[in-house]
């Protein structure tokens, strides 16, 4: 019986270290692929705004093209107050009392 009982022992010790090692190579191939998994998730994002808003998308594109250099830079920071603005009056909204 303690010969089985230490083989079994022996065993369990031997597969709690191999799933030691396997968690951690998981973790590692996680890492390498959680980056570029967010890259195509933000892009499929921006992809699914620009077919939902056709005419924002173009007259983005012609505001860029058209712009000035110093335009460019007051239209880039009029954007971002509007996104900044847009957020969090979505995260105040989203609170409120129905």
């Amino acid at each position: 019986m303690n010969t089985k009982l230490l083989e079994l022992t022996r065993r369990r010790e031997s597969l709690v270290a191999r799933s030691a090692v396997q968690r951690e190579q998981l973790g590692h191939a996680y890492r390498r692929i959680k980056t570029p998994a967010v890259l195509v998730h933000t892009a499929g994002g921006i992809l699914r705004i620009v077919k939902a808003y056709p005419a924002l998308t173009t007259s983005l594109t012609a505001a860029f093209v058209g712009a000035r250099r110093r335009r460019l830079g007051k239209l880039a920071l009029v954007l971002g107050t509007a996104f900044l603005a847009k957020r969090r009056l979505r995260a105040w909204w989203s609170k409120r009392p129905s």
